[in-house]
């Protein structure tokens, strides 16, 4: 964290305007270079049989989650909760339009993009996947902005860095002695919370959709939870079946988050000296995979080449990696990649660190 900080500062002092004011800053240039080599050696079309093999993935794990939860409950529990880790991923890759890209038939046709969401994130994830996927079309856009970026603000919960307070300050909210308790002890509390609570969180929010009028999205988390309700009848009411569901479940919460909890945050004056090129990359964090796991973390592992070409599916964010390493070398700035349990302590000391200071405003 101190040394992308360091080189968040020297970038801050060298820069003398945003990419988009300086149309003829080399980095820019090369970014639209880096975009245009891209798109010619054809790594933004989509390969249908990928997609038609993790919906088969996604099918067979509930298919043998129903099979084996009678018999072995905490094995129905691991599979029930890598379906619902796995439909995230498709839900994710489906909202930035990198799957759905046809214009004919109807498994593949941009056209029927919502009802793919729907599937893959109300039924399947139990999250208003179309919702879902506008305010992440906005932390795109403002990633890692104060109070601004709708998926990294998540107090009076969780303080990823000491800033945030003055902008959740500002904006009404309060932290009374409970929550600053929490607080001073996240990096004790995060992972249960995350791992446990975050389902359950999702769910507490469920009723608004039937107050707003969303009544198909309502139905769709209603599948999805009287699938919880089956498998558990199954499993003979078994507490393994639901405690391991829900932690396994629950780790696309943590991979989320790892991608951005201990990275910089930025006010708006930051971002226009640092430039859109660069403040994306400032404020990523990659994993680093082998073959083996790779499939576990669902194109998330490569969040620096997905957040400056968001479009590019999945399977091709490994074919573009040495590009935007080079191009990161190049300007100077950090390609910043790790183990994943590197990733995960380290955004345990994150939590510790920034949450000293913590106290009571009521």
């Amino acid at each position: 964290m101190e040394r992308v900080s360091s080189l968040m500062d020297s970038t801050m002092d060298s820069s003398s305007g945003s990419d988009e004011e300086q149309g003829s800053s080399q980095i820019l240039r090369d970014y639209r270079e880096l975009n245009a080599r891209i798109r010619k050696a054809g790594l933004y079309e989509t390969r249908d049989s990928y997609y038609l093999g993790k919906y088969a993935v996604v099918i067979a794990l509930l298919v043998a989650a129903w099979l084996v939860v009678a018999q072995i409950p905490w094995l129905g529990g691991i599979l029930f909760g890598l379906v619902i880790q796995q439909s995230a991923f498709i839900a994710h890759d489906l909202g930035h339009n990198s799957v759905m890209t046809r214009t004919r038939g109807w498994l593949f046709n941009r056209q029927y993009k919502n009802v793919g969401v729907w599937s893959l994130g109300n039924v399947c994830f139990g999250i208003d996947g179309v919702k879902w996927s506008e305010n992440h079309s906005v932390h795109h856009r403002v990633n890692l902005l104060y109070g601004k970026d709708p998926q990294n603000s998540h107090l009076p919960w969780l303080l990823y860095q000491e800033g945030e307070l003055d902008h959740f300050y500002e904006e009404g909210g309060r932290i009374d002695g409970f929550h600053c308790w929490w607080l001073r002890h996240q990096h004790l509390f995060a992972l249960p919370f995350i791992l446990l609570i975050q389902k359950l969180n999702m769910l507490r929010k469920t009723p608004r959709l039937l107050r707003s009028g969303g009544y198909v999205a309502f139905l769709g988390i209603v599948i999805h939870v009287s699938a919880w309700v089956a498998l558990f009848l199954r499993s003979n009411f078994s507490p393994t079946f639901l405690l391991i569901a829900m932690l396994t479940g629950g780790i696309i919460h943590v991979q989320i988050l790892l991608s951005h909890a201990y990275m910089p945050r930025f006010t708006e004056a930051d971002q226009r000296r640092v430039g859109w090129i660069r403040y994306q990359i400032l404020g990523t964090q990659n994993v680093d995979t082998t073959w083996y796991d790779g499939w576990f973390h669902g194109g998330l592992q490569y969040q620096i080449e997905h957040h400056l070409f968001q479009a590019v599916p999945r399977h091709n964010l490994p074919k573009i990696q040495p590009w935007v390493k080079e191009f990161c070398e190049k300007h100077g700035l950090p390609y910043q990649s790790d183990p994943f349990r590197v990733c995960i302590a380290d955004m345990l000391r994150s939590f510790y660190r920034e949450s000293r200071n913590v106290e009571v405003r009521v």
